[in-house]
């Protein structure tokens, strides 16, 4: 009989596990679309919160279980983990592969407790895998930092307590302490409390990043809002003023936007504007980001890019727009788009590179340096 299902069980135990259940759950649902590895981490670990509950349930209620069930516990879990680690280094996650390991581990556990084998060929095989799948998971995900969904600290925390469970399982794996099981138990709770409550800032920052997301981002367009376009603004021309780096603004705006809501549903205006912001998204670097700055008018941050560059950006930003189709608009053949280029000097703040962007376009001024585009 493996010696993790030995371990006693109280009542304090299982509410803390129940607890860390949840707080894996509730990550796998907040967390899934940005850090997906995450999620399966999370999935794996509601496993864990899942055996004490079954360890719970052997040593209070005396249900009676067998080995199997448990190594069916540890092999799932393993192989979340590991999935959650694959994901994480971004290779392919080779799915058929690691199902067909599961299946082995299964085959072999069912023969091996149905067979009551000794511990080599029990214990070694099925809690081997399962220690050195969250040791890899660890040690990888410690080396691989290039992940910023997650704060620094506590994704390296968190793959540092993986690492430190998978040496723990490794240890008691072959030490074999039968006659300690209760600080085994202390221990590795430890270990998986301290974890829940990285899995809980986890879960609060993201909670926080969704709610400076909702009020920095416009909601019809998806572009930043005003407000926070121009902090993001004042931000960039100080570090190009400081480092005397290029920096260029392109305006676009579609014409008589205020006459098109009028006479459309907001529903269908709104998606106008998600239907722009999209496009100009598409063709931009990671490092532009775009503004909704008034009604139908959208500014695109250009960093580290002279004016000569942003023209061009300009261009095909222009050649994009009388591409695009607007089902609304197709009888009128889709609104007009004005667009110019500012490139940023010394003394610029935010209020001012935009206003005189702006006041070239509302006087339809083409200068020869900064030109209007339409």
């Amino acid at each position: 009989m493996s010696t993790f299902i030995l371990i006693d069980a109280d009542a304090l135990s299982f509410l803390v596990c129940t607890l860390f259940v949840a707080a894996s759950l509730f990550a796998m649902h907040t967390l899934h679309k940005d850090t997906p590895y995450y999620t399966w981490w999370s999935a794996g670990f509601a496993i864990s919160g899942l055996r004490y509950f079954v360890t719970y349930l052997v040593t209070v209620l005396g249900v009676p279980i067998t080995v199997f069930i448990l190594d069916l516990l540890f092999i799932a879990q393993a192989l979340l983990m590991l999935q959650g680690a694959l994901i994480m280094q971004n290779r392919p996650q080779p799915i058929w592969l690691i199902l067909l390991v599961g299946l082995v581990l299964v085959v072999w556990g069912f023969i091996a407790s149905n067979l009551s084998l000794n511990w080599m060929l029990h214990d070694i095989p099925v809690l081997g895998f399962y220690a050195i799948v969250f040791l890899i998971s660890g040690l990888s995900c410690i080396k691989n930092t290039s992940r910023s969904e997650i704060p620094t600290p506590i994704r390296m925390g968190s793959n540092f307590l993986i690492t430190a469970l998978g040496i723990f399982y490794l240890v008691i794996l072959f030490l074999k302490p039968e006659n300690n099981l209760r600080w085994i138990f202390i221990a590795e709770q430890g270990l998986l409390v301290t974890l829940g409550i990285l899995l809980v800032l986890a879960i609060l920052n993201k909670l926080q990043s969704e709610i400076h997301k909702a009020t920095d981002v416009d909601v019809a367009s998806g572009a930043y809002t005003r407000n926070y376009f121009f902090k993001r603004i004042d931000e960039e021309l100080k570090r190009a003023q400081r480092y005397h780096r290029p920096f260029s603004m392109v305006l676009l705006r579609i014409d008589q936007f205020n006459d098109i809501t009028l006479s459309l549903d907001k529903k269908v205006t709104d998606s106008i504007l998600r239907l722009f912001y999209d496009n100009i998204y598409n063709a931009l670097r990671d490092v532009d980001f775009t503004g909704l700055t008034s009604d139908g008018e959208f500014a695109i941050a250009l960093p580290e890019t002279d004016v000569e560059e942003a023209r061009h950006v300009a261009e095909r930003q222009l050649y994009r727009s009388k591409k695009l189709t607007i089902p609304a608009l197709d009888e009128s053949g889709g609104p007009s788009v004005y667009i110019t280029v500012i490139k940023s000097e010394a003394s610029d703040n935010a209020e001012s590179i935009y206003l005189r962007a702006k006041n070239i376009i509302d006087g339809k001024i083409d200068d020869g340096i900064h030109p209007l585009f339409y």
